[in-house]
């Protein structure tokens, strides 16, 4: 005979090692805690649990690992705390639990739960579970029975985001420059041709496409298209020639001012050219008759 061997169930959270006894029957002789090493999640079997069991075989060592790439998330999901417990596909003949520590949940979260990855069909499974308080080290525990090994995790409902605003155009800045043009060194000549410029930005929250239409005298006389990206801005110009005389009243993109087409006759120069030829006439005209009575004389 000899003594019979002595089996042991050990629990390896992330290299932090709990090891309790079995019976012959491979069922703990009392409970198994196996902590993490911060003490923030752990799993516990009771006395009597069958050491796990896959496909018929008995296995010894329970090997649980944060997970860092995380399988695909539902919509508006995130995950707080992911763990791979192994082995894979390990069955237990009783419930045994796992409890998952939580430091802080996002600003938006609306409720968090455990869950479980369903492999076979690419989904997240919602598990009902038992939240706790502070236990000295996570803010808030999460806790469910488990009776097979997989994907666990904590998991955060968020509130949606809401969609970016539009976009939205604000027009700014306009300004007209008529042209100047000298027909003579007597007549101007103002704006026969203009130019009109305005800013349009883009304060929305997302790109978008603006028209932006020159109205002259109420009257659609030019549009041009401008596409602006979040925060963007961009000068815009027109160019209208061959107007007639008079005063127009411009808007663009609900900005407005005037501005006057004209010619103008520089009147005061006129005068005094005419007055100066007028006294040199004179002064020639007195300067002769002031020498034809000095001959007479």
């Amino acid at each position: 005979g000899g003594c019979p061997t002595t089996k042991y169930l050990t629990c390896d959270w992330e290299g932090n090692n709990t090891t309790e006894p079995l019976y012959s029957n491979d069922k703990l002789a009392v409970d198994l805690l196996g902590p993490s090493s911060d003490l923030s999640h752990n799993l516990f079997l009771e006395r009597g649990t069958h050491a796990p069991v896959v496909f018929k075989t008995t296995h010894y060592l329970i090997v649980v690992r944060e997970l860092e790439e995380i399988p695909a998330l539902p919509e508006n999901t995130q995950a707080i705390v992911v763990f791979n417990i192994t082995p894979a596909d390990a069955e237990f003949d009783k419930d045994i639990f796992l409890t998952l520590g939580i430091d802080e949940l996002p600003e938006n979260a609306l409720n968090v739960t455990m869950a479980y990855y369903d492999d076979v069909n690419g989904v997240w499974v919602l598990m009902e579970s038992e939240a706790g308080g502070p236990n000295g080290v996570a803010e808030l525990t999460l806790s469910a029975p488990i009776n097979h090994f997989s994907i666990f995790g904590v998991l955060a409902e968020l509130e949606p985001t809401p969609p970016p605003q539009p976009a939205h155009f604000v027009p700014s800045g306009l300004s007209i420059e008529p042209s100047v043009e000298k027909l003579s060194a007597f007549v101007t000549k103002t704006g026969e041709s203009v130019t009109i410029t305005a800013n349009i930005a883009n304060d929305g929250g997302q790109e978008g496409t603006y028209t932006v239409e020159l109205k002259l005298n109420g009257e659609a006389v030019d549009t041009k298209i401008v596409t602006l990206g979040t925060g963007q801005s961009k000068q815009v110009s027109f160019t209208v020639s061959e107007l007639n005389y008079g005063q127009y009243e411009v808007d663009v993109a609900g900005l407005s001012d005037t501005f006057t087409t004209s010619r103008t006759i520089t009147w005061w120069l006129i005068i005094v050219i005419i007055a100066a030829i007028g006294l040199i006439i004179w002064g020639v005209v007195w300067g002769r008759k002031r020498r034809k009575a000095q001959q007479e004389a």
